[in-house]
């Protein structure tokens, strides 16, 4: 029998884009589903993509398709974490379930604790991943496959004060889609960081070269990527 895995948020919380980091193979599509999706990742996992609202919970705890084994509630780190109350019972209704913080390579320090402070709140596993840098996926996704529970840290994370900017270990390069949709849908800002787009660059390149903060530019990528510009990131290691 498959498992069946609920992924939870808000609008703009990350999921279509946690759910193809997790299943490469699988054809998300990158739009807010209306009620849920539903998604096949061969016998083993039913993905079910659900957004933060009130009605598609009620639908799927009142009368549901399936036995959910693994609930994921998400939480978009590049904001102020907190989770939406309306996807919580469904979450809470699963065996298995986590607090995920999503887009970790945006996220501040703060902003991890908090959300993994209000995961120790309503009881949860937490993790906080990067579907961009794949920071953290492999460990979710064993915990979802395995329900072997994620190992604490063993040492604290630096304060915030400690902390001292510097080029990412890892960046990302945006790959531009061979054949992309019209271009009338993009803004002026998204204009710009396609054309400086060309498979080669990575974020923190792109942005230097456009005087901006690389977490500037990533929210732009993000944007283009949903819209079906970029057909993908790939990791560059910075020296």
């Amino acid at each position: 029998m498959s498992k069946v895995l609920v992924v939870a948020g808000p609008k703009g919380s990350g999921k279509s884009t946690l759910i193809k980091a997790l299943f490469p193979e699988l054809p998300v599509r990158f739009t807010e589903p209306p009620i849920y999706r539903v998604y096949e990742a061969g016998w083993e996992v039913k993905v079910v993509e659900v957004p933060g609202r009130a009605d598609a919970v009620r639908l799927l705890l009142a009368a549901p398709p399936w036995k959910i084994s693994v609930g994921l509630l998400l939480v978009d780190g590049s904001q102020q974490p907190k989770a939406d109350p309306n996807l919580l019972p469904l979450v809470l209704a699963a065996p298995q379930k986590a607090l995920v913080l999503a887009k970790l390579d945006l996220a501040s320090l703060e902003n991890v604790e908090r959300a993994r402070a209000e995961a120790h709140r309503l009881d949860l596993d937490f993790f906080a991943v990067s579907a961009a840098t794949g920071q953290g996926i492999p460990e979710l996704l064993e915990w979802i496959m395995t329900g072997a529970r994620p190992k604490p840290s063993e040492a604290p994370p630096p304060k915030a004060e400690e902390r001292v900017p510097a080029l990412p270990v890892v960046d990302v390069v945006p790959v531009p889609t061979p054949k992309p949709p019209a271009r009338a849908t993009l803004t002026p800002e998204e204009e710009v960081v396609l054309k400086a787009c060309d498979g080669r660059r990575s974020i923190t390149e792109i942005a230097r070269e456009l005087g901006v903060s690389p977490a500037t530019v990533k929210s732009v990528v993000d944007k283009l990527f949903s819209k079906g510009f970029i057909k993908e990131l790939k990791p560059k290691v910075v020296a």
